[in-house]
């Protein structure tokens, strides 16, 4: 931890609950969390394409942080759920900013209820977006297990949020940009290393590869 806080000037890594494990362990109990590889050819179908002119007039930062349309970061325990994490944060993020208004809802609910997904041994975050076209519940209704668990889902007080999704065009950062100046957006990652395993704070800019968990 002392190296690697030496080494880098965005990040900063201490001792917390996961300092105790070996790398494998880690691995193991939270690293691989659940996010599976999509279709390609679903996703050639669904991508958006911005043209060039979009792509020319991006502003240099945004930070839907500072718009409070951001919920907190949350823990999805040893569950392979995070797939459903990265939907439900799309989600509110599009609802505060078409309604003025940040809501939690419920991952418990995509987790339980998603027949198209694998619960906590995994799934993916558009069919996620898919489901939860039927409506979603808040993190207050259906709070968070970080198990399976039968589903109960209330469609009496669920609210509609969305009708659908689309992809960023693969490998292209400026794609991804434009999408981002819209609203926030669901991406995967790499997450073990000890990057993720001793990670306190800050931004990790280098160190991802290409093999998504």
């Amino acid at each position: 931890i002392l190296k690697k806080n030496a080494e880098s000037t965005n990040v900063r890594y201490s001792l917390n609950k996961f300092a105790d494990l070996t790398m494998t362990e880690f691995k193991m109990k939270y690293s691989m969390c659940g996010f599976k590889e999509t279709n390609q050819d679903l996703i050639a179908k669904n991508t958006k394409v911005f043209d060039q002119n979009a792509l020319n007039d991006l502003p240099k930062n945004v930070d839907w942080r500072k718009k409070g349309v951001v919920t907190y970061t949350k823990d999805q325990g040893q569950c392979g759920s995070c797939w459903a994490f990265s939907a439900t944060g799309v989600l509110e993020g599009f609802y505060a900013i078409k309604y003025g208004k940040l809501l939690e809802f419920s991952e418990q609910q995509i987790v339980s209820c998603d027949t198209a997904d694998q619960g906590c041994n995994g799934g993916w975050p558009y069919l996620a977006l898919e489901y939860a076209s039927k409506g979603m519940e808040l993190e207050s209704a259906y709070p968070y297990r970080a198990a399976d668990g039968k589903c109960k889902f209330n469609a009496w007080s669920a609210l509609k949020v969305n009708a659908g999704y689309q992809f960023v065009t693969a490998n292209s950062s400026d794609a991804l940009k434009a999408a981002i100046v819209g609203q926030p957006v669901s991406v995967a990652i790499v997450a073990d290393g000890t990057d993720f395993q001793f990670y306190s704070s800050g931004v990790i800019v280098v160190g991802c590869g290409p093999n998504l968990d």
